[in-house]
């Protein structure tokens, strides 16, 4: 399926890339350029970043190529360093111990984008761009840890009249309750039902 940004997507970006995070232009045209030359280029800032996200879309942070690494390392100083560290945290370097937030950026400019991955949703996320500009569609979703927690148990079993897991408890009660217990097969009884449940439910009671 194509992902593709709207116009909601797009104003975002701009605001973002313009406004919050004062992308240079020189940032947008190299993107926009690469090694070529045009005279026919707006300078305006705005015109170039729309042009810049029609022309990408929501390849913009994809590829490994100076120019982009040039425009997250831009994005990745803006960010307090808290949350730098909390996003480095989540991804960090392989066999490298990294403390110290101002070296965490290149390791995290450098790393592999693939599309639709934890380290592009992170990206994304921290910095409050669309989602669609890791590769997904939409947000990803989550399971409250409630519903995981009773997702990740077995399925209880269902009780029945013969079910062994229920006779083996009630005769583990009648242990706690009497000592020993004798288990027949076969009882005569002689005393009327409702007398004995009564007298088994009370001394249940009395060991709760």
């Amino acid at each position: 399926m194509d992902i593709k940004l709207e116009k909601e997507d797009i104003e975002i970006c701009i605001y973002l890339l313009v406004n919050k995070y004062k992308v240079p232009s020189s940032i947008i045209k190299n993107m926009l350029l690469g090694d070529r030359v045009s005279s026919n280029r707006s300078s305006d800032i705005q015109v170039l970043t729309k042009t810049l996200l029609a022309e990408r879309g929501v390849n913009l942070f994809t590829g490994s190529n100076k120019e982009v690494r040039e425009l997250k390392r831009h994005l990745l100083k803006q960010i307090p360093e808290n949350v730098l560290t909390h996003l480095y945290n989540k991804n960090p370097a392989k066999n490298r111990v990294i403390s110290s937030p101002s070296y965490m950026i290149t390791p995290l400019v450098k790393k592999k984008w693939s599309v639709g991955g934890a380290w592009p949703r992170d990206f994304v996320e921290t910095l409050g761009f669309p989602h669609k500009l890791s590769g997904l569609n939409g947000p990803p979703k989550k399971i409250p840890d409630s519903e995981s927690s009773i997702n990740s148990q077995p399925k209880s079993q269902k009780h029945y009249q013969s079910c062994s897991n229920c006779k083996n408890a009630i005769i583990d009660m009648f242990r706690a309750i009497y000592g020993t217990v004798k288990i027949e097969h076969k009882m005569k009884i002689k005393r009327e039902l409702k007398t004995i449940k009564m007298k088994i439910t009370t001394k249940i009671f009395k060991y709760i």
